[in-house]
């Protein structure tokens, strides 16, 4: 496959994409997705966005498993363990994971921020594990100015505790949000 080649997988309508027999089927030591995350990484993709997915550790650990995948984008949507992330700095040739933040902002993105509770410890861990890798959390919607901040505030705090642990490049951690415009206030009421 090209280098510089791209693939896409998801669903248009927000409908979650579940393994065949749905989420009763779904789980460990039964049905997932990879089958054809295997195939992808055959072909040798080097870059792969999921949009809507509901992924597995079992999912996770194939991904982690491509030798030519450089950068992985969980989109809009896409449902994940936390703690399988962890799998991921397996990757050999991964150096970009790029994680859609929005279902954690609340409704609209207007908050409350609620992150996965081990999120930050789970990122920290990712990047101490893959010195070549970075992360960046984004959303495909704009988000409140307050949920922004506080997203900044958790890339901040990965950063300082990676400082701490003596990483030698703790900024590999990036935050990129596009904030809502304030409402201009009617000043003659």
């Amino acid at each position: 496959m090209d280098a510089e080649s791209d693939v896409w997988i998801g669903t248009e309508d927000n409908n979650l994409l579940w393994p065949v027999g749905g989420e009763i089927a779904a789980g460990l030591g039964r049905r997932n997705h990879t089958a054809w995350l295997e195939a992808f990484g055959r072909a040798g993709v080097p870059c792969l966005t999921l949009d809507h997915i509901a992924l597995s550790h079992q999912d996770l650990r194939t991904l982690s498993a491509h030798t030519g995948l450089k950068q992985l984008h969980f989109d809009k949507g896409t449902q994940y363990p936390c703690k399988g992330l962890l799998l991921l700095p397996r990757s050999p040739a991964l150096e970009l994971l790029m994680l859609d933040v929005g279902e954690w902002c609340g409704p609209g993105c207007e908050g409350p921020f609620e992150p996965p509770a081990d999120v930050e410890t789970v990122l920290q861990a990712v990047l101490c594990a893959n010195p070549r890798l970075n992360i960046e959390l984004s959303c495909t919607m704009q988000v409140a100015e307050e949920v922004a901040e506080q997203v900044y505030d958790l890339g901040m705090d990965v950063e300082a505790e990676l400082l701490i642990m003596g990483d030698p490049a703790p900024s590999r951690l990036e935050v990129e949000l596009e904030v809502k415009a304030e409402e201009e206030e009617d000043e003659g009421d």
